[in-house]
């Protein structure tokens, strides 16, 4: 399975999870190491608030949730949240 969606993708490789929970968090955790900083909006998934805000600090990594914004704030606004390890930006 995951080499055929490599192939179809165009990718190298391919990973198969069995839940999109899983999916983002290996995904989160690919990208942001304990002591990084993560900004995302405030307008998620249940589960992946959850995860945002009650396991990724456990692994010490910090996020920050934003509320939506107008887009011509949305720079201005990612700036004042950006610390010195921020390692995602996730905003819609």
């Amino acid at each position: 399975l995951e080499e055929r969606l490599a192939v179809l993708e165009g990718g190298t490789a391919a990973l198969a999870t069995a839940s999109g929970m899983s999916a983002i968090f290996l995904a989160i955790t690919n990208l942001a190491a304990a002591g990084d900083h993560i900004i995302a909006s405030g307008s998620l998934y249940g589960g992946t608030e959850t995860l945002f805000r009650h396991t990724l600090p456990r692994f010490n990594i910090e996020v920050t949730l934003k509320g939506r914004v107008q887009q011509h704030l949305l720079q201005p606004g990612i700036e004042l949240c950006r610390r010195g390890r921020t390692a995602s930006i996730d905003l819609p």
